[in-house]
């Protein structure tokens, strides 16, 4: 693509990867740190670093797999180092704890629990699903600082909400709990932004539309537009009002030069409750890997130094503050 079609077409060609942002166990304990870093590695380093940092697999992989890890020659490694053309696409919707595990292969034990037994966020429909605000904040600091991409977009974000599958359509319709989960995370991301540098390109709510979900087909829903699949009728929820009064209330961004303002700052390691151990929970896999259709997308302005997307315009800078604020969120960061 870069030899033949690049400067003719000018386009981005990338690769949208999914992960969901993982903190050590017992922050104190330098064996969960390295934990969490090995979750990062082969969830996300997987993909990320031999594109965008090494050319290469990450350390924990090379570690944990040995001989059973392919060999990348020489000239692979150039080939694969910088193949990106284009923004760092990111998938993210929830967070999790983890704690070293040498027994299993990935080095860590995942849990959604803290050392007190307590939930790491509300769940929401999908078990998998615990809403977790600062989890995004934390990865786009995490990419912005580790891979330094030319920008970042939220190619996914979004839950479902708990029983709403076997909701009356009035009920579902009002979907508050998805209003705050995409006012809190938003806010977050509005954070790395403003605290970090972090550039952040456009952002793409998980969905326009009820739709089949991956292995979990109709089961759950994802959509701020409620969808009737027996006469495909469609139904804007709360969700969607709210998004187009957030929209609206920060009116179309003008594009600004990726260069202008970029940066970062170094902070302290994420915090994690030292309290007594509680007892591990089993992850189960997430139903959400990959992208897909039926997103609604959205671009930022000064703050987030966006351009266009394919939806609608959403400004995550001062311009909105007020908006994120209008109600108070019950997911606030601890």
């Amino acid at each position: 693509y870069r030899q033949k079609y690049l400067e003719a077409n000018g386009a981005n060609v990338g690769i949208v990867l999914n992960y969901d942002w993982t903190w050590p166990l017992n922050v104190s304990d330098v064996a969960d740190h390295t934990a969490a870093q090995c979750s990062h590695d082969f969830w996300l380093g997987w993909f990320a670093d031999p594109i965008y940092l090494t050319g290469d697999y990450p350390d924990c992989m090379k570690q944990r797999l040995g001989e059973h890890l392919p060999r990348f020659t020489a000239e692979e490694k150039a080939m694969l180092k910088g193949s990106v053309v284009g923004p760092y696409l990111m998938n993210t919707y929830a967070g999790r704890y983890t704690r070293w595990d040498d027994t299993s292969l990935e080095g860590h034990a995942p849990t959604f629990r803290d050392r007190n037994g307590s939930l790491i966020g509300p769940q929401a429909a999908s078990e998998w699903l615990h809403v977790v605000p600062e989890a995004i904040k934390m990865q786009l600091q995490y990419v912005h600082e580790r891979y330094n991409p030319s920008g970042i977009i939220i190619t996914e974000n979004g839950c479902d909400v708990p029983n709403e599958q076997s909701m009356y359509l009035e009920e579902a319709l009002n979907d508050t709990f998805r209003v705050n989960f995409f006012r809190a995370y938003l806010e977050q991301a509005m954070q790395a932004v403003n605290e970090s540098g972090v550039p952040l390109r456009g952002y793409f709510a998980w969905s326009l539309l009820d739709n089949f979900e991956w292995s979990d087909g109709y089961a759950f829903r994802f959509g701020i537009t409620y969808v009737n699949y027996t006469t495909q009728q469609r139904f804007p929820k709360a969700s969607a009002h709210w998004f187009r009064n957030l929209i609206q209330s920060a009116g179309v961004p003008q594009p600004i030069p990726p260069e202008a303002g970029e940066g970062s700052t170094t902070r302290a390691p994420p915090q994690a409750p030292t309290g007594a151990p509680g007892g591990a929970e089993e992850v189960p896999p997430s139903g959400k890997s990959g992208s897909g259709s039926g997103s609604t997308s959205s671009s930022s302005s000064s703050s987030v130094r966006g351009s266009s997307s394919v939806i609608a315009a959403l400004v995550l800078g001062m311009a909105v503050h007020a908006a994120l604020h209008s109600s108070e969120s019950p997911w606030r960061a601890q």
